[in-house]
């Protein structure tokens, strides 16, 4: 017997945020140990030789991120910091960004329609604190005042440029070995935010973690599903125990095993964490397994193998769906996406997989012969071994995963 919960992804800053004060001390530690260990480099900004927390918030300063010059230039201002790093600000983009604007919310409270003005020979522009800031006076009657750190962030060549942060890249799960293969960390860590932290760092690493020695009792994984985030509300509620049952609602609620998928894909926006909490595994039971797959690593491979399969997979949308009268609650859920996600660096950012859940595709004749060659060439890779791991599940072990990349079945 298993219990098993969706989840929404929540993802937490991978380095302190500008206002730390009301951060958890764990974030806080995390930081001072990275320094310690000479490896901490926030994306975009340079190393620098202290940490200093205080009413003013979160502060690094070093002669290289200092502002060394200001030029007006047509449309925008060039800055120089002390490394020889320079940076043209277009005015616009400084005027819409200007922290008076700029919510300790996090929101911008500035009019889309926001424009400074006309005159750009106005827009004079002064370092100040000993290179810390720069001023730069609108006109007449308005000024801003722009900390140097956080501009430097947005003139690193990666930013500028939309490079990604490489410490943020996923790892293939199969790149690992052994019983370890899949990561682990025990219940009582997550007591902490550093644990909570750990558990979502490995999460973004490896897309699957298992959390040994969770309270083997119902409701549980309620519990260890709020330490990270809310819990999404679904067609099945929060949470449902799944076993075997006569006319299931759902495949799950069988004996039989389950080819690797993921869960409600056929939702606008599938659950992004899921966790399976297993409460009861009899030793004399067989099967029962459970089975994982990194589909990011599975379409990397399709790329990498035959490019024009993974593009007709990121460009034909398959139909995903949960029609179902016969249930208390009668659902007819119809979904159309591509199986692959990418981002505007064409990156993979999701992959969605669910053939028991799949309707007649609706495509043209053409697309309909390239997207069925594919779809066979994915699934090839995804059920080798060179993406799937089985791991028998013990009681108080919940297996925790990121339902946008990891496929999951059982045996």
């Amino acid at each position: 017997l298993r219990q098993k919960s969706m989840k929404i992804q929540r993802l937490l800053p991978k380095h302190p945020p500008s206002r730390p004060a009301s951060a958890p001390a764990a974030l806080r530690n995390r930081a001072s140990e990275r320094i310690s260990r000479g490896n901490f480099s926030p994306p975009g900004i340079l190393p620098v030789g202290c940490l200093r927390y205080g009413a003013s918030g979160y502060r690094c300063f070093s002669s290289l991120s200092l502002l060394q010059g200001v030029q007006n230039v047509p449309n925008g201002i060039k800055m120089t910091w002390g490394d020889g790093l320079s940076r043209t600000f277009h005015f616009e983009w400084l005027f819409r960004n200007r922290p008076e604007v700029l919510l300790a919310c996090g929101q911008n409270s500035a009019s889309p329609l926001a424009a400074p003005p006309s005159s750009s020979s106005a827009h004079q522009a002064t370092i100040c604190n000993d290179g810390r800031s720069v001023s730069i006076r609108w006109d007449e009657k308005s000024q801003s005042t722009f900390d140097a750190q956080w501009l430097l962030r947005f003139a690193q060549p990666d930013v500028v440029h939309g490079q990604p942060d490489k410490s943020l890249e996923p790892v293939p799960l199969r790149s690992r070995s052994g019983p370890d293969a899949i990561p682990s960390i025990p219940f009582a860590d997550l007591s902490s935010d550093g644990g909570v932290l750990s558990l979502l760092e490995t999460l973004n690493r490896d897309g699957v973690c298992i959390v040994r020695g969770a309270p083997v009792v119902r409701g549980a994984v309620l519990d260890l599903a709020r330490r990270i985030g809310p819990v999404m509300h679904t067609i099945y509620g929060e949470i449902f125990d799944v076993e075997a049952v006569p006319d299931p609602i759902n495949i799950a609620y069988s004996p039989l095993g389950l080819h690797l998928h993921q869960d409600l894909v056929y939702y606008e926006a599938p659950p992004g964490l899921q966790l399976l909490h297993c409460l009861t595994f009899d030793a004399g039971v067989s099967g029962g397994e459970s089975t994982f797959a990194d589909a990011f690593h599975a379409a990397a491979l399709l790329r990498a193998q035959d490019p024009g399969a993974f593009a007709t997979l990121a460009r034909v949308p398959a139909t995903f769906q949960k029609v179902h009268y016969q249930r208390a609650s009668p659902v007819h859920l119809v979904y159309r996406r591509p199986h692959i996600a990418l981002n505007h660096r064409r990156e993979i950012t999701g992959v969605f997989w669910a053939p028991a859940f799949e309707g007649p595709l609706q495509a043209t004749e053409a697309d309909a012969a390239e997207y069925l060659a594919a779809y066979r060439r994915f699934a090839a890779i995804a059920e080798s071994g060179a993406v799937r791991l089985k791991v028998r599940l013990g009681p108080g072990d919940a297996a925790v995963f990121n339902n946008r990349r990891m496929l999951h079945g059982r045996n």
